[in-house]
């Protein structure tokens, strides 16, 4: 560690020395003294990311998180180079004297560095990157608490480097093939006639050409419909609005319904105008209620699919055939199904 005045490390080393415990402040002026100057080009980081530098004139290695990149190829070749360098640059000098000065004694580190270096000579446990750190992923949702380590991914990202970019790719299949029965999940009644597009070719043993089940659609709070196959009535109900669903349980509990089959969503109209959708003012609302428009164009989207029943899509036949085995199987089961727990008397 460089200090211009021998006196003042002389200094900090004996109150180091004689302190119970030490806790360290680290920004990013500890990674420039090391040779990895993120705001400005070290030899170290020009070198590694040269071919960035040179194609879109950064003037910084952060520049380039600042920049418009045409494409997700080419961000995240950026990105992952960048990341993959944080990965294996050697540990800054810095550190090590740092390391040396704290000794055994009990540290802790709050630091705004990204840059991994700090966990090359202190253990995580001791260490609040509070700005995060670069050597993870996580959800962006985000849907959890976890994060990953990104070692390997970055890895794997910049051994396909094309020059100063990652080449497209599909989506995998999962994401990539979809049918009009996933498109109408979105509307009340969606599932159910999602479902019963199947549930018919399933207990006939046939492609049926029916697809629509009007009875179904709709936005009134309680639908209720009877489809007959092979002789047999299934009945069924769709219920949307909590108010609607509690009407619906009533009076299953009372014994004046039964049914083989209820969707219940707790959004008025499905998903379509749940949270996280455009709010429509009132002044719209007067002329055109949001619910039917969107369940218009929902079942629009549907009739343009080529593929329009769940089971029918290849990338799920394929995910039966290759793993889960048949519907209703233990794995199936297993990671496809959940269990609800009453909670309303925990404390």
């Amino acid at each position: 560690m460089r200090v211009a005045n021998q006196a003042t490390l002389q200094e900090l080393a004996e109150r180091i020395d004689q302190a119970d415990a030490v806790v360290i402040g680290g920004g990013s002026g500890l990674s420039s003294a090391a040779g990895y100057d993120h705001y400005h080009w070290s030899p170290a980081l020009s070198e590694a990311l040269a071919p960035f530098r040179e194609q879109y004139g950064f003037t910084s290695p952060l520049a380039g998180f600042y920049y418009c990149f045409s494409s997700y190829g080419e961000q995240w070749g950026y990105y992952s180079q960048y990341i993959r360098f944080m990965w294996e640059a050697p540990t800054g000098q810095p550190y090590l004297d740092l390391q040396a000065l704290v000794a055994d004694k009990p540290a802790f580190v709050l630091t705004t560095n990204v840059d991994r270096q700090f966990f090359r000579v202190f253990p995580k446990e001791q260490i609040c990157a509070f700005q995060g750190d670069f050597g993870y992923c996580q959800c962006s949702q985000p849907c959890r608490d976890e994060i990953w380590e990104n070692r390997e991914l970055v890895k794997e990202l910049t051994s396909r480097l094309n020059g100063a970019h990652l080449p497209e790719e599909e989506f995998d299949d999962m994401l990539g093939e979809s049918t009009g029965a996933a498109v109408i999940f979105g509307v009340t009644g969606g599932v159910m006639e999602a479902a019963l597009r199947t549930v018919v070719d399933v207990l006939t043993g046939e492609d049926m050409p029916r697809l629509e089940y009007a009875d179904v659609r709709g936005l009134e709070g309680i639908k209720e419909a009877t489809v007959n196959v092979n002789g047999t009535d299934i009945k069924v109900a769709i219920v949307h609005g909590t108010a609607n669903a509690a009407k619906l349980l009533n009076a299953i509990r009372a014994g004046e319904k039964t049914y083989h089959f209820i969707e219940v969503m707790g959004c008025p109209g499905g998903c379509v105008t749940g949270g996280g959708q455009p709010i429509v003012d009132a002044r719209t609302r007067y002329y055109v209620d949001p619910r039917a428009a969107r369940a218009a164009a929902t079942y629009s989207e549907d009739e343009s699919m080529a593929i329009r029943k769940s089971h029918k899509n290849p990338a799920v036949q394929k995910l039966y055939a290759e793993f889960l085995g048949e519907p209703n199987s233990h794995i199936a089961h297993e990671l496809l199904h959940t269990t609800y727990v009453d909670r309303s008397k925990d404390t």
